[in-house]
């Protein structure tokens, strides 16, 4: 017990003399995308998709260069489409495919150029350019709905270990604007998928390097300093 306690003091004394700096950041990411279609002059509508991502972080600078911190994340996707029904094939109905995804991830960022110092490339004190990697698991369950039940697809876990830059621009001592630049990311995801109707599962590794397929070019989310 004593010795936990000299420990978390030591700690706590190393953030002090470093000037740590906690932090809380967040991105949101929201798109959405329909299709439609005419034949003959009539108008049908095709799939659509929405999707939200809500991506909070928490961490500290234990210097002027190295931040660390736990990053928890939910993103949110539902697709639709009018299908025929398989119990009367003349009519239509509305189909949904459900997407909640679960992430908790720790990251380490690292500072290559700014430290509020005038920096000749950007022409201003106020931007830094960062590297943040990050090691993370995360988890999904796939549904399907009609208009008559709702039932579960599948469900699915993941490994994931990423390392993309980031700029970042102050407003002022507290607040700061983050762009993460995902058309340079590194990533490699495990992911493993069991489908509930036969059990089956599925394990994908994959290695990428810039865009997923879903991805935005950027991010850009606000932090606020401590």
């Amino acid at each position: 017990m004593k010795k936990g306690v000299v420990l978390l003091i030591i700690l706590v004394a190393n953030i002090v003399a470093g000037n740590a700096q906690f932090f809380v950041e967040e991105i949101t990411e929201i798109s959405y995308n329909s299709h439609k279609n005419s034949v003959d002059g009539v108008s049908h509508t095709g799939p659509s998709n929405f999707s939200i991502g809500i991506k909070p972080k928490v961490g500290y600078y234990l210097n002027e260069h190295i931040a660390m911190g736990v990053n928890p994340s939910f993103y949110y996707s539902v697709s639709k489409m009018m299908i025929s029904d398989p119990d009367n094939p003349d009519r239509r109905i509305e189909y949904k495919e459900l997407l909640p995804f679960w992430q908790f991830s720790v990251f380490g960022r690292y500072k290559l150029w700014g430290f509020g110092r005038y920096n000749p490339l950007w022409g201003t004190d106020k931007v830094s350019l960062l590297l943040e990697s990050s090691i993370g698991l995360g988890g999904a369950i796939q549904k399907e709905k009609t208009a008559l039940k709702t039932e579960k697809k599948s469900t699915s876990s993941q490994f994931i270990i990423s390392v993309s830059p980031t700029i970042s621009y102050d407003f002022n001592k507290k607040i700061s604007l983050i762009i993460q630049c995902n058309f340079l990311n590194l990533k490699y995801q495990y992911a493993k998928t069991k489908q509930v109707n036969d059990g089956v599962s599925r394990k994908i590794s994959d290695f990428r390097v810039g865009l997923s397929d879903k991805a935005s070019f950027f991010n850009i989310g606000g932090i606020y300093n401590f």
